[in-house]
């Protein structure tokens, strides 16, 4: 009986990975999504967001959450100016940096409705060597919109 109960404990973890990628004008970008089932943790995702510039400058890299509702809050940014971040939340906890032009930001979220029906959207914003200015984004989770990601581009020393 007992082999029987420990055969089912162990078999209630099932991890489900959905991971976006981009990578264009020299800008690795990626946003994993982990969605984990077993009742033994208290959290039901994981977040990570990747940057990595090659022949672009990373300034900065947020992670925002949009819930179903449409209403969107900025989860955590770093930049060069705050390089290291952390979050710690009643339903979300996490950190990221920016470091030699490599960026991460890392969350677990313990909140159904965050892992069930909102969606995350990582965006970058960057620099060429000749000036121009430049943002893009990824966007992940269930209750996302449209599979999107997109790039903008300025011009001279416009803000991104």
């Amino acid at each position: 009986m007992n082999a029987l109960i420990f055969a089912c404990f162990t078999t209630a973890f099932v991890l489900l990975v959905i991971g976006s990628s981009a990578q264009s004008r020299g800008l690795e970008l990626t946003l994993e999504n982990e969605r984990i089932f077993d009742a033994r943790e208290d959290i039901c995702g994981q977040l990570t967001c990747r940057a990595k510039g090659n022949s672009v400058s990373i300034n900065s890299v947020a992670l925002t959450k949009v819930n179903a509702a449409g209403k969107s809050g900025n989860l955590l940014t770093v930049s060069e100016s705050k390089p290291e971040g952390e979050v710690l939340l009643d339903n979300i906890r996490g950190n990221g940096s920016l470091e030699k032009n490599f960026a991460f930001i890392r969350m677990e979220l313990s909140e159904s409705a965050s892992c069930e029906s909102d969606y995350f959207t990582c965006k970058v914003t960057f620099a060429l060597e000749s000036g121009q200015t430049g943002t893009s984004f990824i966007m992940t989770g269930p209750g996302e919109p449209v599979n999107l990601q997109t790039e903008n581009w300025h011009l001279g020393e416009h803000s991104a």
